[in-house]
């Protein structure tokens, strides 16, 4: 007997707006102040003449920052530059520079000119591997564009350090994110698309991944899909991070990156009753806001704390992380583990 749920029109239908809502919205949750930066936001289109693709980007830029560390922020799907702002801007004000890029093909024109009732099913057939696969090069093309403008003396009007780099994502996002950090197809549908070569899409410029909402498959060889990882990961689910679009993916999937990566520092974080929307950062009707919102000051926390580690060499941070001192501050919202690997004795 099938144990997916029966969805009646109604019910499918807010269910659509509400994905819909989310993704074409930006985040609506202030941040916090993670540093003294002043955050310039600024809108481009960068080409990728290779392979004839624009990339939509939102530059969030910490002003008078010396020599600012790189985060890429890739969005879920249906989603836009716009999204995961109260992210962008925390980790910029804390002296990041944060490219939150736009996937054409798997952004918000899938379901913005299509029926309601159409937009779940134009959802799924955009989870693909022909757009991971698109989504992962615009990753690369985007370091190699802030590379380019460098180079050339033009630059972003900011001092950059292009060898500290870290990615990050939600959703499809996180999916994109593990894919540059190392992660392999095997047996994907799609799997001769995304390439017979062990982790087809890693790019070494990139120091540690931020995945939230990841997700494995049961069943799947985990050491030949996850073993090509090989830098730092932290990876962020709820208790209530279910499917949104009905490919039947249970909470318990979220974890399969964090339990089958191993070699590196680690930190899972779970949120108790999180559910897929909570790391979008928009409010919706019905939800529990001053839940979400200290939810989303504790996500800040410790993705900041993460990148101080592991793109700044903040030995300080890592402790708080690895030792205890994360999953103390979080108790009552989330659960924190870790799989540190062994530190060098001072």
């Amino acid at each position: 007997m099938s144990t997916s749920p029966r969805w009646n029109r109604p019910r499918l239908a807010l269910v659509i707006a509400a994905l819909c809502a989310v993704a074409a919205r930006p985040s609506d949750v202030s941040a916090q102040s993670a540093g003294t930066y002043k955050v310039t936001v600024r809108d481009e289109t960068w080409h990728d003449a290779q392979r004839d693709r624009d990339v939509p980007v939102r530059l969030y830029l910490p002003q008078d920052a010396p020599a600012a560390p790189v985060v890429l922020l890739s969005h879920g799907l249906g989603g836009t530059r716009e999204g995961m702002a109260y992210l962008g801007s925390y980790w910029s004000a804390a002296g990041y520079l944060v490219v939150a890029l736009q996937h054409h093909g798997s952004d918000d024109a899938v379901w913005k000119n299509v029926r309601p009732l159409q937009r779940m099913r134009a959802m799924r057939q955009a989870a693909n591997g022909q757009n991971l696969m698109l989504r992962a090069g615009d990753v690369s093309f985007a370091l190699d564009h802030l590379h380019a403008v460098t180079e050339d003396g033009m630059g972003l009007g900011i001092a950059l350090d292009l060898d500290r780099v870290a990615v990050a994502g939600h959703s499809f996002g996180a999916h994109t994110a593990l894919a540059v950090a190392g992660q392999s197809f095997p047996k994907a549908p799609g799997a001769r698309l995304l390439g017979g070569d062990r982790a087809p899409f890693r790019d070494p410029r990139i120091l540690a991944a931020i995945a939230m909402s990841p997700q494995g498959r049961p069943g799947d060889d985990q050491e030949a899909v996850w073993g090509g990882i090989h830098i730092p990961v932290m990876s962020l689910t709820g208790t209530a991070d279910a499917d949104p679009i009905g490919r039947g993916t249970k909470p318990s999937d979220r974890l399969i990156p964090f339990q089958s990566i191993h070699g590196v520092d680690e930190v899972l974080v779970v949120f108790d009753h999180g559910d897929h929307m909570l790391f979008s950062g928009r409010s919706q009707p019905g939800r529990n806001t001053a839940r979400d919102a200290r939810y989303h000051a504790d996500i800040q926390r410790v993705t900041l704390a993460f990148l101080d580690a592991y793109l700044r060499d903040d030995t300080a941070q890592r402790d708080w992380l690895l030792d205890g001192g994360a999953a103390k501050a979080l108790k009552g919202d989330a659960r924190v583990e870790v799989k540190p690997t062994a530190r060098p004795s001072v």
